[in-house]
C-alpha cells in the first residue's frame, strides 16, 4: 500500500484518495478509459489503470467476446477505423448525469463497451476496449485491478488462441491479458504474433511498455520496439507517446521532428491533444542551451491552438494550460486550467463551489495555531453540512465532513452518527451490488471509535473488513512488472497480516466498549497470532525490519494491542495488571510511527495517567515514568544496505557528459533525488 497526499494536503492511503491527489476523480479515470487511455502520465508520474470485475452487462459481452467470428479482421493496423473511432468518440463525449454515482458510471462505460462488442465483434480495437473495460476497476476496488474479471478474461482469450493459434490479433490481445501477471509468457505470445504478421504493429507497444519496466528493463529492446511501431504507424499520434519511456535521446530527437509535422498537418483534437507529448519530447532530448528556442516554438504552437477554438474538446484546454506553464504564463495558465475544471465539473453540483471553499480557506499549515487550525475546522464542517444536502452521494465531501470532526473535540454523538449513516449510505449507493473496499470499512471503524459511536457499529464495520480481506485481497498474486523481491515477500507475509491484526484490534475494542470482556480477548487472541507472525518476519531476516517501514508498523500495532488488553483488564476490575499493559502500550509506541505530536490528543497517555492516579501513584513518579517519551523525540539517520542492483542507465549531465554505471565503479556516488509536481 503506497502512501499519498491528496489535493487538499490531506493524508491518503488508499487508490481512489491518490487519484484525488493526482486530480484524478473516478469520473474523470472512466472519460480517460472509455478514451482509450491505457497510459496516463500526470504530474511527473505514469499511473497504469487496471482491471476490474464486471456486472450482467458485461458478462454478456464476455460470451460476445467468446462468440464472436474468428479471426478477427486484418487492418487497419495502427488506429480504429473512422466508424468505430466515432463511435468511441460518442461514448467518451456522453456526460454522467449531475451526481451520478460511482456504480452508475461504471456500469455507463461495461454497457457501452458491450454495445460496441455487440455492432463491431471481429474489430480488434473494440476486442481491446473489451480487454481493458474486463480489467478496469470497479466502484469497490478504489482503482485497483480486478482478480476475478482479470481471471475470466484470461480463461477467455486463451481458450480464443487454443482455437484460432494462427490468428496474431488473437495471440496479441491474449498476451496482454497476461501482462504484469505472467509477463514472461506474454512476451513470447507478442514476439510470436509479430513472427506470424510483421505488419501487425500493436505488440510493439506492449513490448515497450514491458521493456521499460524495472524487473524487465532492456534500453535496446525497447528502443527497437519504439522504432518499429514508429515506422509502422507515422501518421497515428498515440504511438508517439511511448517515446515518454524510451532512454534513447538520439532517436528520440531524430523522431520529434515527424511528429511536429504530422501535428502541424492536423487541426482534429486527437493532434492538438498530442502538443503536449511533443513539447515533453523536444525538452527531453535537447540540452539546456536550446531551452529558449523551445519555448519561442511553443509559444508559437499555443498561438496557433488557441485560434483554433476548440472549446469543447479536453484535449485543446489540456494543450494550452501545459503551453502556458512551459512558456512561464501563469495567467493564462489558469484560465486554461478553470476551462479543463469546468469540463469535468459539470456532472457534480458541488465540485465548482468545493474547489472555490478551498480557495478561500487553504489547508491548515503545521506551524499553524491551535486556534487557527481549529477555526478551518469548524468553517469546513458548517461548509459540509450544505455540500451534503446538495450532493449526497459525494464520498469527498462525507469524508471532509468526518475529517473535520475528528480533528474538533466538542461533536455531539449523534451529529457524528448522522455522519458515519451518511459516508456508508453513500458509499453503499456508489458501490452498487459490489461490497465495500475493505479499507473504507476501517475508516469508517475508527471514526466510530474515536466519535464515541455505539460500539456495536464499530465491531459490525471491523468484521466486515476481515470478511472482505479473507474472500476477495489477501491471495491477489503481485504484479510482475514493477514489484521488488521485497514487494513479493511484503504483502502476503507482513502486510495483510497487519491489516488482520488491525481488523481484530477494532474487534477488540468493540467487545470491551459492549463490556464482553471474554469476546475482547478472544479478538486480541487471534491478533497476537497476527503480531507474533509480524515479528516472526522480521526475525528471518533482521535486514528486512527497515524495508517497507515494517519496525515501526510493528511496535504500532504492538502498543495498539497492549492498549486493548490494558482496557479489558480495567473492565474486569483488574487495574494493577492494566498499569502494566498501558506501560507496554507506552514503551512500544515509542518505537513506532505514530507519536503524537505535543498539543496532539492522546488517548492512550491520558487513559494510563489517569489510572496511574486512581492507583494512587504521584505526579512525580509519573513524571519519572514519562521521560522515557522523550526518545520517540530523537531523529536518527541510518545507512541501508540496498538489496536490489542498480538498473542499467545513460545519463547527460548539465555539461553534456554521459554517465554510465560502469563510469562508477569504484566511487563514492551520493543520489540527490527530487520531483516537480
Amino acid at each position: 500500500m503506497q502512501t499519498f497526499y491528496r489535493a487538499d494536503g490531506r493524508y491518503a492511503e488508499d487508490q481512489r484518495d491518490m487519484m484525488t491527489a493526482s486530480g484524478l476523480s473516478f469520473r474523470v479515470v472512466r472519460l480517460l478509459r472509455m478514451s482509450g487511455c491505457c497510459v496516463i502520465i500526470l504530474a511527473g508520474a505514469t499511473l497504469l489503470l487496471g482491471a476490474r470485475g464486471q456486472s450482467g452487462a458485461a458478462q454478456s459481452a464476455s460470451a460476445q467476446a467468446q462468440n464472436a467470428t474468428m479471426p478477427l479482421q486484418n487492418g487497419p493496423y495502427c488506429e480504429a477505423s473512422p466508424e468505430v473511432k466515432a463511435a468511441m468518440k460518442n461514448i467518451v463525449d456522453q456526460k454522467p448525469k449531475p451526481d451520478a454515482t460511482e456504480y452508475e458510471i461504471w456500469l455507463d462505460g461495461k454497457t457501452a463497451t458491450e454495445a460496441l462488442l455487440k455492432k463491431y465483434p471481429n474489430d480488434y480495437f473494440v476486442q481491446s476496449r473489451y480487454v481493458y473495460e474486463m480489467m478496469a476497476p470497479d466502484p469497490s476496488t478504489s482503482g485497483f485491478p480486478s482478480e476475478k474479471g482479470t481471471l475470466q478474461v484470461i480463461a477467455e482469450y486463451k481458450k480464443l488462441h487454443e482455437e484460432h493459434p494462427d490468428d496474431p490479433a488473437i495471440e496479441y490481445l491474449y498476451a496482454r491479458t497476461l501482462i504484469d501477471r505472467d509477463t514472461p509468457q506474454a512476451i513470447q505470445l507478442l514476439n510470436d504474433a509479430l513472427r506470424k504478421n510483421p505488419a501487425f504493429p500493436l505488440p510493439h507497444e506492449d513490448l515497450i511498455r514491458i521493456y521499460t519496466a524495472p524487473n524487465f528493463l532492456d534500453a535496446q529492446k525497447a528502443s527497437a520496439n519504439a522504432q518499429a511501431l514508429i515506422s509502422a504507424c507515422p501518421a497515428t499520434p498515440s504511438v508517439y507517446t511511448w517515446l515518454r519511456l524510451v532512454r534513447d535521446t538520439d532517436f528520440i530527437r531524430g523522431t520529434v521532428p515527424k511528429l511536429q509535422a504530422l501535428l502541424q498537418s492536423r487541426t482534429d483534437d486527437e493532434a492538438i491533444g498530442a502538443y503536449t507529448l511533443l513539447w515533453s519530447l523536444e525538452f527531453k532530448s535537447h540540452p539546456r542551451s536550446d531551452y529558449d528556442a523551445l519555448r519561442k516554438q511553443v509559444a508559437a504552437d499555443v498561438a496557433r491552438i488557441r485560434a483554433l477554438n476548440l472549446q469543447k474538446e479536453f484535449g485543446w484546454w489540456e494543450a494550452l494550460n501545459h503551453g502556458y506553464q512551459v512558456v512561464g504564463d501563469q495567467k493564462e495558465a489558469q484560465w486554461a486550467q478553470d476551462g479543463l475544471d469546468k469540463m469535468f465539473e459539470g456532472s457534480s453540483s458541488s465540485s465548482e463551489e468545493i474547489n472555490a471553499w478551498f480557495k478561500k480557506h487553504p489547508f491548515p499549515k503545521p506551524k499553524d495555531s491551535k486556534q487557527k487550525t481549529e477555526a478551518f475546522y469548524r468553517d469546513e464542517l458548517k461548509a459540509t453540512a450544505e455540500w451534503a444536502r446538495k450532493s449526497p452521494n459525494s464520498v469527498r465531501v462525507w469524508d471532509m465532513r468526518m475529517t473535520a470532526m475528528e480533528n474538533l473535540s466538542d461533536i455531539p454523538v449523534e451529529d457524528a452518527v448522522a455522519t458515519l449513516d451518511g459516508r456508508l449510505a453513500a458509499e453503499q449507493r456508489n458501490a452498487g451490488p459490489f461490497p465495500l473496499y475493505w479499507w473504507t470499512y476501517y475508516k469508517l471503524a475508527d471514526f466510530a471509535s474515536q466519535e464515541n459511536i455505539e460500539p456495536q457499529r464499530e465491531l459490525e464495520l471491523a468484521q466486515k473488513a476481515l470478511e472482505t480481506i479473507a474472500s476477495q485481497w489477501e491471495n491477489i498474486p503481485q504484479t510482475d512488472l514493477n514489484s521488488t523481491k521485497d514487494d513479493v515477500d511484503y504483502y502476503p507475509n507482513f502486510y495483510w497480516p497487519q491489516m488482520k491484526a488491525r481488523g481484530l484490534l477494532y474487534e477488540a475494542q468493540g467487545y470491551t466498549r459492549l463490556k464482553q470482556a471474554d469476546k475482547a480477548l478472544d479478538a486480541l487472541g487471534k491478533a497476537n497470532l497476527q503480531l507474533e507472525a509480524l515479528e516472526s518476519d522480521m526475525a528471518a531476516d533482521e535486514s528486512r525490519r527497515t524495508l517497507q517501514n515494517r519496525d515501526k508498523q510493528y511496535h504500532r500495532y504492538e502498543s495498539q494491542y497492549w492498549d486493548a488488553r490494558a482496557r479489558v483488564a480495567e473492565l474486569q476490575g483488574r487495574n494493577t495488571d492494566a498499569m502494566a499493559y498501558y506501560q507496554s502500550a507506552l514503551l512500544a509506541r515509542m518505537d513506532s510511527d505514530q507519536i503524537p505530536a505535543p498539543g496532539d490528543k492522546d488517548p492512550l497517555k491520558d487513559q494510563a495517567h489517569e489510572l496511574w492516579a486512581k492507583l494512587g501513584g504521584t505526579e512525580n513518579a509519573w513524571s519519572a515514568l514519562y521521560t522515557q517519551a522523550a526518545r520517540a523525540n530523537q531523529q536518527t539517520l541510518e545507512w541501508e544496505t540496498v538489496q536490489e542492483p542498480l538498473p542499467s542507465f545513460v545519463l547527460t549531465d548539465l555539461h553534456g557528459k554521459t554517465w554510465k554505471p560502469s563510469d562508477l565503479k569504484g566511487k563514492v556516488v551520493f543520489l540527490n533525488f527530487w520531483a516537480s509536481w
